[in-house]
């Protein structure tokens, strides 16, 4: 039962993507304390929303410009395999 709490009391299930810096790992909780769903779910909110500063056209444009970005590293690493 890894990363899994059982709690009777509460017994809600949670199945959770948390960002970490390597990866996402998919956790699954079970509420032992109120504070501890509400956290979760600021973090949730924070990680699924666009940057408020910054305008949705420019927050679409910066996130098109990082997809190149990894497109093409990938491509540079394809051709330095070769």
């Amino acid at each position: 039962m890894e990363g899994f709490m059982d709690d009777s009391k509460h017994g809600t299930e949670y199945d959770q993507y948390v960002p970490t810096t390597v990866d996402l790992n998919r956790v699954k909780v079970s509420v032992q304390d109120p504070r501890f769903l509400k956290k979760l779910e600021e973090i949730r909110i924070k990680w699924g929303q666009p940057l408020r500063k910054v305008p949705y056209n420019i927050a679409e444009l910066i996130e098109k410009i990082c997809d190149l970005d990894i497109c093409l590293r990938r491509r540079d690493e394809e051709v330095r395999r070769q």
